[in-house]
């Protein structure tokens, strides 16, 4: 088993905040189905209420309570106004709206693109350099388009990916210009972009970029490199962590969350990599974040702090000097299932080897919170559980602890409960070779007299 992990590709259209200056809808009683038709029916006079009533709609889970097949043939006519100073406002809605009806619908997003919905947008995004929000907001709409993984590579056929760049490149881009294109290319990562990647890498820990230019920067050069370690290599170059170490200890809760994944992803699969990142100070940052109230910083940083702990224990020594273990406690009890997996994963590492860090979780109380974690269902979790067990279970110096704890029979238990189920293939084998030698150890020691 590896001993570090990379992140899924994220799709970021569900993340993030409005563009600058473009102000998200405020929470608002339930949508009457029949003004949201009139809405429909009364364009492009009411695109404003239009696009205000779908990102309410969207924003609070209740999509599905517009048809937004209706709803795209509605809009998509409208992508055709001719730009102008009256008419900046209907197209900037317009394109808002339909960001929100084709938000990770496929059957609105596929509608859309058989009604030749994306050489359309990317005319607006062409042929309005001088109305930058609504260039931003049909670069979003673009990236809602590329949710889906058909219609992202229309969008990339079609040079979606060059026209969004030539913004990236504009030195006069606006900031929601900017925002929308780092957004919408966030979607659809290519070899391409690395030609740029300097330009995209100056967006971050800088004062002349906004929050969220710097959260997209951080999401598109994060899907650049997720499972591709010649790209890490690469941006490792370019100084990427050099810039981004510091945006951990950010006050933004998204550039904290966003940074940490660059670190969990950088560091994945290279020694080097993951060196680079502890000798520029990432460490104390990553621990610290362990504590954040928000699950969406805690589980990348519990991920970066599982790929840099790998195979290394000086680092390993440096983490437990930074508290780190003690914080893992509450993390493999946490309420969100990827937080604990992640934190199931620190404590393979930590187990992993020839060192003494089993004897520091043990001392913490790790060991009975990781036998009570075989009673969890997830197979990734189980698989980090039962590694950590196994290291645990080798050890004289940490095989009582697990006695103790009645781990046979935890281990008995979820032995029943795998079978032969495939997701628990690793998580059985580990406690197949774990069982014999803590049913060794759980055997009483013989008296003198039965001697």
């Amino acid at each position: 088993m590896s001993g570090d992990d990379a992140q899924e590709p994220v799709n970021v259209q569900a993340d993030g905040d409005q563009p600058t200056g473009m102000v998200a809808a405020t929470a608002a009683p339930a949508v009457d189905p029949e003004e949201l038709a009139q809405c429909l029916h009364g364009l492009p006079d009411t695109a404003e209420a239009l696009a205000d009533l779908t990102e309410r709609l969207s924003l609070k889970g209740e999509a599905q309570a517009f048809d937004r097949i209706a709803a795209v043939e509605a809009l998509l006519p409208h992508l055709a106004i001719k730009a102008s100073p009256e008419q900046q406002g209907v197209m900037e809605n317009v394109c808002r709206a339909l960001r929100f009806v084709l938000r990770g619908d496929k059957d609105a997003i596929e509608h859309f693109v058989d009604l030749k919905g994306v050489p359309a947008l990317m005319d607006v995004v062409r042929t309005c350099p001088d109305y930058p929000d609504v260039r931003a907001w049909a670069s979003v709409a673009l990236m809602a388009v590329s949710w889906h993984e058909a219609s992202r590579d229309v969008v990339l056929d079609q040079g979606g990916s060059d026209l969004l760049m030539s913004i990236v490149r504009d030195e006069a881009a606006s900031m929601p210009e900017l925002e929308g294109a780092c957004r919408a290319l966030a979607n659809m990562p290519n070899d391409d972009i690395l030609n740029d990647a300097p330009r995209i890498i100056s967006f971050l820990n800088s004062e002349a970029s906004s929050t969220e230019l710097q959260a997209q920067a951080c999401r598109l050069l994060k899907n650049l490199i997720v499972g591709q370690p010649k790209r890490a290599d690469q941006l490792m170059a370019l100084n990427l962590l050099e810039r981004t170490v510091p945006m951990l200890d950010s006050r933004h809760c998204s550039l904290q969350r966003e940074s940490a994944s660059i670190l969990w992803n950088m560091s994945y699969s290279s020694e080097e990599r993951a060196q680079r990142a502890a000798d520029l100070g990432a460490l104390p940052p990553l621990v610290r974040l362990l504590s954040h109230p928000d699950p969406g910083v805690v589980q990348p940083a519990s991920a970066a702090i599982k790929n840099i702990a790998a195979f290394s224990e000086t680092r390993k020594r440096t983490l437990v000097e930074l508290g780190c273990v003690n914080k893992l406690g509450p993390l493999l009890r946490h309420h969100v299932l990827a937080v604990r997996i992640e934190a199931a994963g620190i404590c393979r590492n930590f187990c992993a080897g020839k060192g003494t860090m089993r004897a520091e979780l043990c001392k913490a109380g790790l060991a009975s919170l990781l036998v009570q974690s075989l009673e969890e269902t997830d197979g990734k979790l189980l698989g980090h559980v039962s590694s950590a067990l196994l290291s645990l279970a080798r050890s004289d110096e940490t095989i009582d602890d697990l006695v103790s704890h009645d781990c046979v029979a935890f281990m008995e238990d979820a032995l029943a409960r795998m079978r032969d189920t495939p997701e628990f293939r690793d998580a059985a084998e580990n406690i197949n070779r774990a069982l014999p030698a803590l049913t060794a150890a759980d055997q009483p020691m013989p008296t003198k007299g039965a001697m």
